[in-house]
C-alpha cells in the first residue's frame, strides 16, 4: 500500500521560532490533570454500583437474615452470585448495608408488679402414720402409739416440743394442752376429756400449760368417747398458729394366703375367683379373744369389713353385681362368734374382667387392719 503525506507548508521565520521555543521558561503553577479526578470518580461510582448490585442480588435471591445470627461479611456477600434481571438503583443511598435488618422480635410482657388478690385458704393437714413426728416452724408434734381401756377409752401418746417462739409472741412461753387434739370416728369428732370417775394416770398429757423454748409436754391424752381400740379413722392436731396434722392407723400388708393376727382375731385371705362381672375372694376370720364388753352372744363379724382396691377405685360388698357366678360357699353377711369359732367362705364383688384388683382390704372397729396383695 502506498502512503501519501500532506503537502509541505512553509513557516514564516522558522529560525526565530526555534530560538523562542528553546529560550522560553514556563511560569504556571503545577496543576493536577483533570483526568485524575475523572478516573477517581469513575472508580468510586463503579464500586458503589457493584455493592448495590450485590446487595440487591442478596435480597432478591431469597436470602434472609435471622435474628441472632452474625452480620453478613464481605466473604459471605462475595459467595452469592448476582441474580439476572435485577435493576441497579440510581441512588447510592439505597445501597443496602451488610448488617442484620430490624426484625420483629417476640413481644415480652413483664409480669405484673402487683399480684392478684387471694382469699386466705386454711392449710390442709399433713397426713402421717402413727409413730411419726411432724415438724412445724415453732413446734415438733409426735403421735407415738395408742391404747384403749373401758374407763379412759382411746388413749393417744403424744409429745409437743417448742422449737422457737413465734415472731409476734407476746411472752416467753407457748400454751400447750388438749384443745388442739381431736379423734375422728365413724360417728363424728371426739374431743379429749377425763371421766369424772377415772383416776388420772401419772403420765397424763398436761391438759393446760405453758412451755418455753426447748421444753416438751408429753403423755397420754384420753378420748373416752371412742368405744374400741381401733374404732377411729384418724387423730387430728390443729393449733392457733395454723399448724395442722393428721395421723392414720397403719395397716399390716401380707401376701395372699398369709394368716394375720390382729387384735382378738386371726384373719386370712387365701384365694380369688373371677367370672362375669364378679371378683370373689376366699376369706376366713377366727375369734381368738373377746374385747371387753362383748355380749354373751359373741363378737359380731360383718362382711362389709372387706373391700377391694381396684383400677376403678374402692369396690365394696354393697356395689351391684349384674352377672353373678356360682360360689362353693359364701361368707356370712353378719354373724356372732365366740372364742375358737370361725367364719369362712367366698365374698363376691362387682368388679368385671377389665378391672384390675390391686389389694384386698380388711378393716374392723376393734383394731384389725390388713391389706393382702392378690398379685403375689
Amino acid at each position: 500500500m502506498k502512503l501519501e503525506l500532506p503537502a509541505e507548508r512553509r513557516l514564516p521565520h522558522p529560525d526565530r521560532m526555534v530560538d523562542a521555543i528553546l529560550t522560553e521558561t514556563p511560569q504556571r503553577k503545577p496543576v493536577r490533570p483533570a483526568r485524575v479526578y475523572w478516573i477517581s470518580g469513575l472508580v468510586a461510582a463503579a464500586a458503589a454500583i457493584t455493592a448495590t448490585a450485590i446487595g440487591v442480588s442478596v435480597l432478591g435471591s431469597g436470602a434472609r437474615i435471622q435474628v441472632g445470627t452474625p452480620p453478613l461479611t464481605s466473604s459471605t456477600l462475595g459467595s452469592v452470585a448476582p441474580s439476572p434481571g435485577v435493576s441497579t438503583p440510581s441512588s447510592a443511598s439505597a445501597t443496602p448495608s451488610a448488617t442484620t435488618q430490624p426484625s420483629a422480635q417476640p413481644t415480652r410482657r413483664s409480669s405484673p408488679t402487683s399480684s392478684p388478690s387471694r382469699t386466705a385458704v386454711p392449710a390442709k393437714p399433713v397426713v402421717n402414720p402413727i409413730g411419726t413426728s411432724m415438724r412445724f416452724d415453732n413446734l415438733v408434734v409426735t403421735v407415738s402409739q395408742t391404747k384403749w381401756n373401758e374407763v379412759l377409752g382411746l388413749q393417744v401418746e403424744a409429745e409437743v416440743c417448742i422449737v422457737k417462739l413465734p415472731a409476734n409472741a407476746s411472752s416467753e412461753t407457748i400454751p400447750i394442752g388438749w384443745d388442739p387434739w381431736t379423734v375422728t370416728t365413724s360417728a363424728g369428732t371426739v374431743r379429749p376429756e377425763l371421766p369424772s370417775a377415772a383416776q388420772p394416770p401419772q403420765d397424763l398429757f398436761p391438759k393446760d400449760g405453758s412451755y418455753q423454748v426447748h421444753e416438751c409436754a408429753t403423755g397420754w391424752i384420753p378420748f373416752p368417747g371412742v368405744r374400741g381400740p381401733a374404732a377411729f379413722t384418724k387423730i387430728n392436731y390443729g393449733n392457733e398458729l395454723g399448724n395442722r396434722a393428721t395421723w392414720l392407723p397403719t395397716a399390716t400388708t401380707a401376701p395372699i394366703g398369709q394368716l394375720v393376727k390382729v387384735p382378738y382375731l386371726d384373719v386370712t385371705a387365701s384365694g380369688t375367683m373371677a367370672g362375669g362381672d364378679v371378683y370373689a375372694i376366699l376369706v376366713e376370720t377366727c375369734v381368738r379373744a373377746l374385747p371387753p364388753g362383748t355380749p354373751s352372744s359373741g363378737l359380731q363379724l360383718r362382711r362389709d369389713a372387706w373391700t377391694l382396691s381396684t383400677s376403678e377405685g374402692t369396690v365394696t360388698t354393697s356395689d351391684p353385681i349384674h352377672f353373678p357366678i356360682p360360689l362353693p360357699t359364701t361368707y356370712p353377711e353378719a354373724d356372732r362368734l365366740n372364742v375358737g369359732e370361725c367364719a369362712s367362705g367366698w365374698i363376691p364383688f362387682g368388679a368385671g374382667h377389665d378391672t384390675a384388683v390391686f389389694a384386698i382390704n380388711y378393716h374392723n372397729s376393734i383394731g384389725g387392719s390388713v391389706v393382702w396383695d392378690p398379685r403375689t
